[in-house]
């Protein structure tokens, strides 16, 4: 993880475009969940409202992951990376380059920076994103949690849950898989992450923090 603004916000148009293009049908049976809005919150809700689906956001702060990159590119490398570490990353790889005047978008929808957050066992990614149509602002929040598979040709991330807003897109058939095919494509990831994809010899979550070992 060492390469700010190495693959930009482009990953995030090939994950909306994949849903979108996958979900249509189901979307349109289903619209009202997406228009139903998620409260993105920074801990877990005590008490929460039933129904309602909430996105708990990761801590941030973290600077120590310039450091324990680095320890991964000596052979036998490990480290284990917090919530902030990854959210550290994130904020240095993905933010866009500041602009000398505020432009408006010419995208349909503007990314945000991707959030992450450990629950047990599980690892939850999640970004918060503006759809704007006619003026009007809606936010789309894409979040997923779950674990890591090794096979083959080495490690992904499998979902236990998948959600577009309120719609529950790990119970449409295919569209969790398809994804993850897309994810896994060349060059839809970061080139440090998908170094760690194909190479790692341990990737997962262990005590709060993510866990990798290098060979």
């Amino acid at each position: 993880m060492s390469s700010p603004n190495a693959s930009g916000p482009g990953i995030f148009s090939i994950v909306f475009g994949a849903i979108f293009s996958l979900v249509l049908g189901a979307v349109l049976a289903t619209v009202h969940l997406i228009a139903r809005p998620v409260e993105v919150v920074d801990a877990a809700v005590k008490e929460p409202e039933a129904g309602k689906l909430y996105f708990v956001q990761g801590a941030t702060g973290g600077g120590g992951w310039q450091r324990k990159s680095d320890l991964l590119k000596a052979p036998g490398g490990a480290a284990a990376f917090t919530e902030a570490d990854l959210n550290g990353w994130s904020a240095q790889t993905f933010a866009p380059p500041k602009k000398e005047k505020e432009e408006k978008p010419a995208e349909l929808i503007t990314p945000g920076l991707p959030n992450f957050r450990f629950d047990g066992a599980e690892l939850q990614v999640g970004v918060v994103s503006q759809l704007e149509v006619s003026g009007i602002k809606h936010a789309l929040v894409l979040q997923a949690k779950g674990g890591f598979e090794h096979g083959g040709e080495g490690w992904r991330f499998v979902p236990s849950q998948l959600y577009l807003n309120s719609l529950p897109l790990h119970k449409v058939p295919g569209v969790a898989s398809a994804l993850l095919v897309k994810l896994g494509s060349s060059g839809a990831m970061p080139p440090e992450v998908e170094t760690v994809f194909t190479r790692a010899t341990k990737l997962g979550v262990a005590g709060g923090t993510l866990t990798v070992s290098m060979p």
